[in-house]
C-alpha cells in the first residue's frame, strides 16, 4: 500500500463561499456544479489525537438546498502498522438529521489486515429533510436509523434498519401514502 502519511502536530481553518466556488469554476467547467452556502471547518491534529468540527449554512448541490448542519468528530488518527482510525465522538447535528457515528478502523490502509467497525445511529426528521430535498415530499414522525460497517481482512459488510411506522410519501399527483408498521432491515 506504500508508505504510511504521518502527520505532524498541525491546525486547519477554512472557511469557503461555495456559490463563489462554482462561479470560478464555470472559467473551466463547462457545466460546473451548482453549488451555495459556506463551510466553516476546523481541525487540529496532535500526536495522535484530531478534532474537526466543521459548520456549513445554506449548503446547496445538485438538489439538496438550504443545508444547515454542524459536524463535530474526535478521535485517534495513527497512519503506521497499516492506518488506525478511531472515532471515540462522531456527532452529525441539523434540522433534519441528528446522527451519532463510532467505531474504529483497524490497519485500514491494507485490505489484507484490515478489521473494525462503524456504528452509526440517527434521528430523521422526514418533513425538514423534505426541505432539503427538492420534491421529496416525505411526512410524519421522526423516525430512527441505525447501521453498522464491518470490516474483516478483503470484506466489508453494512447492515441497518429502520422502522417507518407513520412516514408519509406525497406522489406527484398529490395523493399521500402512509407506511403502517413497516420495518426495513439490510445487508449488504
Amino acid at each position: 500500500p506504500g508508505p504510511p502519511i504521518n502527520v505532524k502536530k498541525s491546525s486547519l481553518q477554512l472557511q469557503a463561499d461555495l456559490g463563489k466556488l462554482a462561479d470560478r469554476l464555470s472559467a473551466f467547467l463547462e457545466e460546473p456544479p451548482q453549488l451555495g452556502g459556506t463551510i466553516d471547518v476546523k481541525a487540529n491534529y496532535d500526536g495522535e489525537r484530531y478534532d474537526l468540527d466543521s459548520t456549513g449554512k445554506g449548503l446547496k448541490a445538485a438538489n439538496v438546498e438550504n443545508v444547515d448542519a454542524r459536524l463535530v468528530q474526535k478521535g485517534i488518527y495513527k497512519a503506521d502498522g497499516g492506518g488506525v482510525l478511531k472515532i471515540e465522538e462522531g456527532k452529525l447535528t441539523s434540522n433534519a438529521i441528528d446522527a451519532d457515528l463510532s467505531g474504529e478502523a483497524l490497519s485500514f490502509l491494507d485490505e489484507k489486515k484490515r478489521q473494525g467497525h462503524l456504528k452509526l445511529n440517527a434521528a430523521v426528521r422526514p418533513v425538514e429533510l423534505s426541505k432539503w430535498v427538492k420534491d421529496l415530499n416525505l411526512g410524519g414522525p421522526e423516525f430512527r436509523v441505525h447501521a453498522t460497517v464491518g470490516m474483516k481482512p478483503e470484506e466489508i459488510a453494512a447492515s441497518g434498519g429502520t422502522q417507518l411506522d407513520g412516514l408519509t410519501w406525497k406522489d406527484a399527483k398529490d395523493v399521500v401514502k402512509t407506511a403502517k408498521a413497516k420495518t426495513v432491515e439490510f445487508s449488504l
